[in-house]
Formats: C-alpha cells, structure tokens, sequence
C-alpha cells in the first residue's frame, strides 16, 4: 500500500510523517479510514485509525495530549 496524503486543495501527494512536537511524529495512511501511528525516534508509541478526515485530526490531537501529558513509559 502506497502512503499518500491529501492536501488543503484536494490533490494526493506521497506521505511524510508530520511533526507534531519536537519528539513525535505521525505517519498517516490511507485515504478513508485513515490509518495513523505515532513515532518517537525509530520506536512506535501509539496507533489507531480514523474514518473521517476531522475524526483524523482528532485523534491526532488526542494522542499529541496524552503523549505530552505522560512522556515516556
């Protein structure tokens, strides 16, 4: 499976994990349900999956939360 993501303007470009603090990054796949794991350097430290693009940032969201708020464990 090829790893895309949509851009503001609709059009489909290759993926690239997005930073979400300097310690995170989210790699998301799919185009619906989206597919989402979080990374920390090379290890994998959430994942999940989203049906909507709003149910995406959400989770996304809620993840960069509770990874701030717990750290590392």
């Amino acid at each position: 499976m090829a790893t895309s993501q949509q851009n503001p303007d609709g059009t489909w470009t290759p993926a690239v994990p997005l930073p979400i603090t300097p310690t995170l990054d989210f790699e998301v796949t799919g185009h619906g349900p989206y597919r989402w794991d979080a990374w920390r350097g090379t290890r994998q430290v959430a994942a999940g999956t989203a049906r909507t693009r709003l149910g995406l940032t959400i989770a996304l969201l809620r993840a960069r939360r509770k990874h701030a708020t717990e750290g590392d464990r």
